[in-house]
């Protein structure tokens, strides 16, 4: 029996395509990409290093600036805290000067009497606050009047040469104050009584007074502590 002839075929019409269309599309991409094979980068490179500094340059001004700009809010921050000592320093003055406008409203107040004749006289001595200061309530042990540190510190009274009494005030405040003498006896004539007021200035004009022998009581003299701690005296 005859063999048949067989013809074997390695490759195929259809690889032989594929082949033809793999090498067409490796010839188009070198062809396209053909004018970048030499293309010299160096200036591009150099462009971009270039770019590069300019960019850096940039940084570091943009960073001293900004240090700069932390040195100004540093020093307004020291500038804002010594404005608050000061301010500080000056709120304590402030009270300071309000102690002491305070303090000069106060005023260091003393009212003594004096008479030549032979019979007894009782100082009543009436402050800003309405305290009436006699020989009952001197408050030298400062339970008549607690709130007040004036007292009826001297009473003197002599057998034929008359007698002195004094009252102080250390603190005596703004107001009117009244000095009045009382005759506890009704003495044979009319007794002069001579007024002395003292304050932190000194000694002001002595006021003469005369106490009417039928006159129980009389209002010798005013005595007015102004704001400013003046004193005046009528």
């Amino acid at each position: 029996m005859r063999r048949p002839h067989r013809n074997i075929e390695i490759f195929s019409m259809s690889v032989l395509d594929m082949f033809a269309s793999a090498l067409g599309a490796f010839i188009m991409c070198s062809v396209i990409l053909f004018p970048y094979y030499k293309k010299d980068v160096s200036q591009e490179l150099a462009e971009t290093n270039v770019e590069l500094k300019k960019q850096t340059v940039k940084l570091d001004i943009e960073t001293a600036a900004s240090k700069e700009l932390k040195a100004a809010i540093q020093m307004q921050t020291q500038k804002m805290d010594e404005l608050l000592k000061i301010n500080s320093s000056l709120n304590q003055c402030e009270q300071g000067l309000n102690k002491c406008q305070a303090d000069l409203t106060k005023n260091f107040l003393l009212v003594q009497i004096d008479w030549k004749v032979k019979t007894g006289v009782d100082l009543h001595v009436t402050d800003a606050s309405g305290n009436e200061f006699f020989w009952e309530k001197t408050n030298r042990s400062g339970r008549d009047f607690p709130s007040s540190q004036a007292q009826l510190s001297i009473t003197t009274i002599g057998d034929s040469s008359g007698g002195i009494q004094v009252w102080v005030d250390p603190q005596a405040t703004e107001g009117t104050y009244k000095v009045e003498c009382v005759l506890p006896d009704i003495p044979d004539a009319d007794v002069p009584v001579a007024v002395s007021v003292f304050d932190r200035l000194g000694r002001k004009p002595i006021v003469l007074a005369t106490l009417r022998k039928n006159t129980p009581r009389s209002l010798i003299a005013t005595i007015q502590i102004a704001g400013d701690g003046t004193v005046a005296v009528r």
